[in-house]
């Protein structure tokens, strides 16, 4: 162990954590910009800000989508999310802004980008950094603005860090929560979310008892749904994961509520209760949303 080493593991033992950790992500974001990757991120900076004050609309795969009338986001700015594209009446959406996040995709991103080819109003695919070095070894030609994110803080040193998509976003176990930090990131002052249902632990049991997963806005094609079915994953670390997702939420909201950004849920049915619920419709007409806790 070096001089330098040890000196940070004494101090360590006296410093304040929030004063020792800020230390640490300065010290690992100096090395990611002389990397590769961090020149890449560089790159986000020209998304900051650029929806100010705008609202938008973040769509999860839940059920619940499929009892509201998607043609109504057709003017507005929306994200989508993962596998969203196999729903029938997607094009209802006119999506803004789609994300990937899942490791399963990676090594098929022709088809899976192919989905979105259709789509005329989007502005632009987010990927983990992950899939963007998969992406290029496949050598795709991209008819969209690809951005590049990566994780690599912890959800609860958002207290003291901000969300910047040229650094790192937080470890987040739903890639909706990414997409909840990217458009913050973009200034928008108003988020909401439908088809977080919050019941895709329902899909993991139905896949321990060998039936279909049911609990989507949509049917899986049976070769994407055998490729799910074969994910390993113990029940410990599904829960896990689920407590990680809970938490996560009320941590965005915490930050949100001091950055005066309305975070609502208007997903009917939802499981998530640490955000405020409001209704779709009122808010598609301007009529403010109907706050219902």
């Amino acid at each position: 162990m070096n001089f330098k080493d040890l000196l940070y593991r004494i101090l360590s033992r006296f410093l304040p954590n929030k004063f020792w950790k800020k230390h640490i992500y300065r010290r690992r974001y100096l090395e990611l910009r002389k990397s590769q990757l961090g020149s890449i991120l560089h790159a986000n900076a020209r998304l900051k800000d650029i929806h100010r004050d705008e609202r938008c609309f973040i769509l999860g795969n839940g059920p619940s989508l499929s009892e509201i009338d998607l043609s109504q986001l057709k003017d507005e700015i929306t994200f989508t999310v993962n596998d969203l594209f196999y729903k029938a009446d997607f094009d209802k959406i006119a999506t803004t802004y789609h994300i990937f996040a899942d490791p399963h995709y990676y090594n098929n991103l022709e088809y899976v980008l192919s989905k979105l080819q259709g789509c005329a109003n989007l502005k632009g695919i987010f990927i983990e950094s992950n899939g963007y070095q998969k992406m290029k070894q496949q050598n795709l030609n991209l008819k969209y603005p690809m951005y590049v994110y990566s994780n690599g803080i912890e959800v609860e040193d958002l207290g003291f860090l901000e969300i910047d998509l040229c650094k790192q976003l937080p470890y987040f176990c739903t890639v909706v929560q990414s997409a909840v930090a990217i458009a913050a990131y973009m200034g928008f002052k108003e988020i909401y979310l439908l088809g977080c249902d919050c019941s895709g632990v329902l899909n993991y049991i139905d896949r321990r008892h060998g039936e279909k997963m049911k609990h989507y806005a949509f049917d899986l094609p049976e070769d994407e749904g055998k490729k799910q079915q074969e994910i390993q994953i113990t029940s410990e670390q599904m829960f896990f994961e689920w407590y990680h997702i809970f938490k996560s939420y009320r941590m965005l909201r915490q930050l949100f509520d001091k950055k005066e950004i309305k975070f609502i849920n208007l997903t009917e049915n939802s499981i998530l209760d640490s955000l405020e619920k409001g209704n779709f419709y009122h808010v598609i007409k301007e009529e403010g949303y109907h706050s219902e806790r």
